[in-house]
C-alpha cells in the first residue's frame, strides 16, 4: 500500500487550507442568519440556492472520482488527523448520539426515515421521507434539502425495477440534526416536519 500510494501526488497545504476555508462557510451559512442572507442573495441572482449548495459541497467531480481520491494527505492534513485522534472523546460522540436518538424516538410512527430499525445512528443529517414537507422546513428557517448523490442501481437484464427505491430518493428531504440546535429550535424542527 505504501509503494503504491507514494506514486499518488502530494495534497498541498494550500489545497487543505482551501478545503477548510469552503467547510468554515457551509459552517456559517448552517446558521439561520446567514442561510436568510445566502438564500436571499441567491434568488436575487437567479439561481437555486440549493443547486449551489449541493455543487459546492461535490467534492469529487464524478468524471474523476479515482483520480481525485488518490492523493497523499498534505503534512498539514496528517498533524490534524493525529491531533484529532489523539484527542478522541468517545462520552461526546455519544452525548451526540443520545441527542439524535432521543429526537428521532419523539418522531411519530407515521414518519418514515429511512434505518429506522437500526440499533445504531450516528448521522449529522437524518433522512426522512417527507418531501411535501420541504417548504415548511425552510420556511421556519431550517436548511432541509432533497439533493443527494444517491442513485438506485439499475436492475440486471430481466430483474424487476426497484420501484420502493426510486420512491424512497424520490421522497426523502435530508433534515440538518446537530446538538447546536437549542431545545426551540428543536420543537420547531419538528412542528415544521409534522404539521
Amino acid at each position: 500500500m505504501r509503494a503504491i500510494e507514494s506514486r499518488w501526488p502530494a495534497q498541498s497545504d494550500l489545497e487543505l487550507g482551501r478545503r477548510a476555508l469552503k467547510v468554515l462557510v457551509l459552517q456559517l451559512l448552517g446558521r439561520s442568519v446567514c442561510l436568510d442572507g445566502f438564500v436571499a442573495l441567491c434568488a436575487l441572482l437567479g439561481l437555486d440556492y440549493d443547486q449551489v449548495l449541493r455543487q459546492t459541497t461535490r467534492s469529487f467531480p464524478a468524471n474523476h472520482l479515482l483520480e481525485s481520491i488518490r492523493r497523499r494527505p498534505s503534512p498539514a492534513l496528517l498533524e490534524f488527523l493525529a491531533r484529532r485522534l489523539a484527542a478522541f472523546d468517545p462520552i461526546r460522540l455519544e452525548c451526540r448520539r443520545r441527542f439524535r436518538a432521543g429526537f428521532l424516538a419523539s418522531l411519530p410512527p407515521r414518519l418514515s426515515w429511512p434505518g429506522r430499525g437500526a440499533s445504531v445512528h450516528h448521522h449529522w443529517v437524518v433522512p426522512v421521507l417527507a418531501r411535501e414537507r420541504l417548504t415548511a422546513l425552510r420556511q421556519a428557517g431550517f436548511d432541509a434539502t432533497p439533493g443527494s448523490s444517491l442513485v438506485v442501481v439499475p436492475s440486471r437484464e430481466g430483474g424487476q425495477p426497484a420501484h420502493q427505491a426510486h420512491r424512497m430518493l424520490a421522497e426523502t428531504i435530508y433534515l440538518p440534526l446537530h446538538p447546536d440546535l437549542s431545545p426551540t429550535q428543536l420543537d420547531r424542527l419538528r412542528k415544521s416536519l409534522l404539521a
